[in-house]
């Protein structure tokens, strides 16, 4: 049955506490198992889990999916219409050059977290934190290979564009505007991944994200830029491309001037061609 009208900002903001809430549970849960089954500490066993790329794809699945079914039924038109909605038709060549697009901002990313924690330095992380993100990241075997890209490649922008963008912003955005709707679920998303250092750098891709789901009405377009951002860390090593200020172990470099114009000129460049055509017709989100 379709809505009378659009979902109270209350609902909307309590659907995305309810992601936040069931990701920190299914850790949990998930170290608890663990811990039975390996006969670890508990701590021990969550240290394990929040570094397993396969635990955090299934936690992503688990703790984002229900939301994301919450949500579906609550919209209008029921999950046969927020599918269609979400999933409207888009450009195929606009969709690549939001994938490239969000390859390129990636690196923007990281410089604009590195000016973040030269001027907090109580914001960067510890060298063994790094060292961690750097081993969880890693490919290295068949389960690696697998559970690496899940997690960061499929999992995280499925989930977060239908949440955020297919869900939130399109609901707000019938309360406010399209424009206000994209700033603020910027920022929601934003303080959703609770990284200090990285809050500008995730509102700066938040910003894109809507912007361009808004744009073509369709989260098509806004995962594969979403994906884009999150397969150069996987894709790009040290090993294989020694980049610095983006895959070193040195906390305080930079990347080179050069490197970073090159960057950003790239994502946007490809974002404006994403951009690009005529804006199709019917419903916003």
């Amino acid at each position: 049955m379709p809505r009378p009208r659009p979902l109270s900002p209350f609902v909307v903001l309590g659907v995305l506490a309810s992601g936040l809430v069931l990701l920190g549970l299914t850790v949990v849960l998930e170290g608890v198992v663990v811990a039975a089954v390996r006969g670890l500490s508990s701590n021990e066993a969550l240290d394990l889990v929040t570094h397993d790329p396969g635990g955090l794809a299934l936690a992503q699945l688990v703790g984002l999916g229900v939301p994301v079914l919450l949500a579906a039924y609550l919209s209008e038109g029921g999950p046969r219409g927020f599918v269609s909605r979400a999933f409207a038709p888009c450009p195929l060549d606009r969709v690549l050059a939001a994938f490239v697009a969000g390859l390129a901002l990636q690196l923007v990313m990281v410089e604009l977290s590195h000016l973040v924690t030269d001027a907090l330095p109580a914001l960067r992380h510890s060298p063994d934190q790094e060292a961690a993100l750097r081993e969880t990241l890693r490919i290295h075997d068949v389960y690696s290979a697998i559970t690496v890209p899940l997690a960061l490649v499929v999992s995280a922008p499925l989930t977060e564009e239908l949440l955020f963008r297919a869900f939130a912003q399109r609901e707000l955005a019938l309360r406010t505007t399209r424009g206000a709707s994209i700033g603020v679920v910027a920022v929601l998303f934003a303080l959703f991944h609770m990284d200090g250092a990285s809050v500008p750098s995730i509102l700066l891709a938040g910003l894109a994200l809507g912007a361009i789901a808004d744009r073509w009405r369709s989260v098509r377009i806004s995962i594969a830029l979403h994906a884009g951002v999150n397969l150069v860390p996987i894709a790009i090593t040290e090993e294989i491309l020694p980049i610095r200020g983006f895959n070193d172990t040195d906390p305080s470099s930079h990347l080179a001037p050069l490197v970073l114009v090159t960057s950003l000129a790239v994502s946007v460049i490809a974002f404006v061609l994403a951009w690009q055509g005529p804006a199709p017709r019917g419903d916003s989100g």
